[in-house]
């Protein structure tokens, strides 16, 4: 289950980098402010990379523990609301 979770949370990485720069090309603005400053120094797939491995290591490193699927289920699901207001936030422009 928590190799399932953690691919899941890679594709919505990859999902959430896809859907950003779209958003950003329609004229949108990026609201989180740490990901902002990654965007004005053109290292926001850098920055992505780096931490969305930083939370798949760390998911990895706490395998054993009985939480790692529920942090990994929590995870999965914050970061799909994230996609799922990209999303929709470039279906309305």
């Amino acid at each position: 289950m928590l190799i399932v979770l953690i691919i899941l949370i890679a594709a919505l990485n990859f999902a959430d980098i896809y859907l950003t720069k779209k958003a950003l090309a329609l004229g949108g603005r990026e609201l989180n402010p740490i990901m902002r400053w990654f965007i004005e120094r053109k290292l926001f797939i850098p920055a992505k990379f780096v931490l969305i491995n930083l939370c798949i290591f760390g998911l990895l490193y706490i395998r054993e523990s009985e939480l790692a699927p529920w942090v990994a289920a929590v995870v999965a699901a914050l970061y799909s609301a994230v996609v799922l207001n990209n999303y929709l936030q470039t279906r309305e422009r």
